[in-house]
């Protein structure tokens, strides 16, 4: 149980993290497709990583 908790916390905080960058580009007019696809795939892969080293 511990670890599917894990996972899912660093899963949500990463994909906010995201987010919330993604959303400050908005703001400033600066978001393109391009940043948002590279936020999101930045993202993702701290969460691929932060699972991996949790399921370890």
């Amino acid at each position: 149980m511990k670890n599917n908790l894990s996972v899912i916390l660093c899963v949500s905080i990463s994909v906010f993290a995201g987010v919330i960058s993604s959303y400050k580009l908005y703001h400033d007019r600066k978001l393109t497709l391009k940043r948002f696809i590279l936020n999101t795939g930045i993202s993702a892969a701290v969460a691929i990583l932060g699972i991996y080293f949790l399921l370890r």
